[in-house]
């Protein structure tokens, strides 16, 4: 998607991701429950902060599971949300539902869940009740909202009724 999209990244500590977005020209807002997630990062105090005001991010500090989002509706050409939905303990369908809400039409959801195939994970370091309900929700989501999945998970069921 070449700059200058409105991109809303959900979860964007330690707000790497989308000062690199908004390096590339992208119109970058971050949403997190706060803007100190400075353990995710390097563990500097105020690192988070000072990465998204040095780089013209938009800072929104917001608890992902209360609905709905503090944003426009139809306003973002992209929502990226990586390694976050399966923190999301009460109803995550209702994030999906809110980041189709605030999506433009023909807008693109980029998500991403922990790798089932990364050693750790298959150690079982990893909880796989977290990637069963994500599958289980997003084919829900997808259902409901007439959506497709384009990289599915070959060995989920409810990812393979998910396929276009």
């Amino acid at each position: 998607m070449p700059p200058p999209a409105r991109v809303v990244e959900l979860g964007s500590a330690p707000g790497d991701q989308i000062a690199r977005l908004a390096d590339l020209g992208h119109d970058a807002v971050s949403v997190d429950i706060v803007t100190t997630a400075d353990a995710w990062g390097s563990g500097e105090t105020g690192r988070m902060a000072r990465l998204l005001e040095e780089h013209g991010v938009t800072a929104v500090t917001w608890d992902l599971e209360q609905v709905p989002y503090p944003l426009d509706s139809e306003a973002y050409d992209a929502v990226v949300m990586t390694e976050v939905y399966e923190h999301l303990r009460d109803y995550p369908m209702r994030s999906l539902e809110e980041c189709r809400r605030v999506l433009k039409p023909g807008g693109y959801l980029l998500l991403t869940t922990p790798n089932a195939a990364y050693l750790l994970n298959r150690l079982g370091a990893a909880r796989p009740e977290h990637r069963d309900a994500a599958c289980r929700t997003g084919s829900a989501a997808s259902r409901t909202h007439g959506t497709r999945v384009s990289t599915p998970s070959p060995r989920c069921a409810s990812c393979s009724s998910m396929r276009a």
